[in-house]
């Protein structure tokens, strides 16, 4: 028999399975993926983007930035498209429900290295729009889409964006003992409404400076890698220049 305990515990948490946080509507919208790529429940219409697209979406951003922001020289010279930071074989294809998606092709192991960020930030509205409207109008609303808000350790607020393969990462939950118990999902899980029911099988941690995606788990050959989007994005309150082209 369940020690009474641990029944009050799952009691709880099915009492507040998908419910909804207070700044969950905001919050979500404003990272709305990493998939961050299909933010919103894909119908598989959106086409993969390839090498020659992530190149053009890299060199828009060193031009954005080179001419406003020189300084942040360690990420907007880093960008190559033949390196797109996954360190485990993979390919993109469409999810069922969600969109696109990254998929495994081989066994990974708990523990390994899935990839290492490659990803560019927009600290002013003036950065972040003169880049939407210098690239093609359908990859200017999925980078939208993919963006999330950070604060640095600095405290500056920024848009973060993924320029390789990874922006396209659907959401999935990191759950406790106590939620796989129950078979639920607890109000933290804030992407509940982008179809994240899903475990996540990759968590990201900090390598020698890089921020990277670890296997939580063993996950299998045609598995779809998922991340939660509750890991990187750690600004709670409206960014209003973003929400702005988000809703446009």
């Amino acid at each position: 028999m369940m020690p009474s305990g641990i029944i009050a515990s799952v009691a709880f948490i099915a009492a507040h399975a998908h419910t909804t946080h207070p700044s969950q509507r905001t919050w979500g919208k404003m990272a709305a993926s990493p998939n961050r790529a299909n933010k919103k429940p894909g119908d598989g219409t959106r086409p993969i983007p390839d090498e020659a697209v992530w190149t053009m979406l890299q060199d828009a951003y060193r031009e954005v930035k080179k001419d406003t922001d020189p300084d942040d020289v360690e990420l907007y010279q880093a960008f190559d498209a033949k390196d797109d930071g996954f360190k485990v074989p993979f390919e993109v294809r469409q999810s069922p429900g969600k969109g696109r998606g990254i998929f495994c092709t081989e066994l990974v192991r708990k523990g390994r290295i899935v990839h290492e960020a490659r990803c560019g930030r927009f600290y002013t509205e003036q950065q972040w729009r003169e880049f939407l409207t210098s690239i093609p109008h359908e990859w200017a609303k999925d980078c939208v889409d993919w963006a999330y808000v950070e604060e640095g350790d600095e405290g500056k607020v920024s848009v973060w964006l993924d320029f390789c393969d990874a922006a396209l990462m659907n959401h999935g939950v990191h759950l406790s003992r106590w939620e796989k118990l129950c078979g639920c999902v607890s109000r933290r899980s804030r992407y509940s409404e982008f179809g994240g029911s899903d475990e996540a099988n990759v968590k990201s941690i900090l390598h020698e400076g890089k921020w990277c995606y670890d296997a939580t788990r063993d996950i299998q050959a045609g598995e779809e890698i998922l991340c939660d989007y509750t890991d990187f994005h750690d600004y709670d309150e409206p960014l209003s220049w973003f929400e702005d082209t988000w809703n446009e």
